[in-house]
């Protein structure tokens, strides 16, 4: 079943597996059902991911319920809403990830990196760049080649006023940030690490990325996260990081 052609959201893809139905309509955007049973596979965001527990409603393009992944490169649950009704997606849940590979998602690369957490989420978007809301994450667990950090909590906040994108980070004992301006969300961490990395290293190569990205970043650093990232980058404690892109 070719679930983005049924529901028109560009980020699902192929389903295939055993489902209960039970509901009325051949409309998407009035049909009512609610659904139970296991995928052998559920296409998400162009990546294709095994072992899929689907057990909920969906009315007028409104899914509440539980999606349960359990596969080598995700392990985790989503629990709540996903409202795919309007051009933006609105997403208000709790998830547990057991296991995240970054490297397979694309948000890291050739960094063996993983992670663990707990997450709360209540966010719109139709892509990572307009993403607007807040996300509180705790019991994070990094891994890496390089690093291993248990971070105990961390809370994001994403908006816009007046036309400027704001976004502020917390992370209680390691970093506590702000940036606001008019930036890509996607590309955020190449541009700042360019802005520190040119000026901390000689040999630092800057990333690409797109032109027309203007916004000024501030951060208190208490314990260093940008090596994370790029491991020849060192951010002494107590360290102000302070720059416009």
């Amino acid at each position: 079943i070719n679930l983005k052609q049924i529901t028109e959201v560009k980020e699902l893809g192929f389903i295939k597996g055993k489902m209960d139905f039970d509901g009325v309509g051949t409309d998407i955007k009035t049909l009512k059902l609610t659904a139970n049973g296991q995928l052998a596979y559920l296409d998400l965001m162009d990546k294709r991911y095994q072992n899929v527990t689907v057990n909920g409603k969906l009315e007028r393009q409104i899914f509440n319920g539980l999606l349960s992944i359990k596969d080598p490169q995700l392990n985790a649950n989503y629990d709540g809403s996903f409202d795919f009704s309007g051009k933006t997606m609105k997403l208000n849940f709790k998830s547990n990830v057991n296991h995240i590979n970054l490297d397979y998602l694309g948000l890291t690369k050739n960094l063996n990196a993983n992670v663990r957490a707990d997450i709360d989420g209540d966010f719109t978007f139709s892509n990572i760049d307009d993403f607007l809301g807040n996300l509180d994450i705790r019991n994070l667990h990094f891994t890496s080649k390089t690093d291993t950090v248990d971070i105990p909590e961390a809370h994001l906040v994403s908006s816009r006023t007046d036309g400027n994108q704001n976004l502020e980070l917390d992370i209680p004992g390691f970093l506590k940030g702000e940036i606001h301006g008019n930036y890509r969300l996607s590309q955020l961490p190449d541009a700042i690490m360019n802005a520190v990395g040119t000026t901390t290293l000689l040999t630092y190569e800057a990333k690409k990325i797109d032109a027309n990205q203007s916004f000024g970043f501030y951060f208190e650093v208490d314990q260093d996260l940008f090596s994370l990232i790029d491991p020849r980058i060192q951010i002494a404690p107590g360290t102000i990081v302070d720059g416009q892109v």
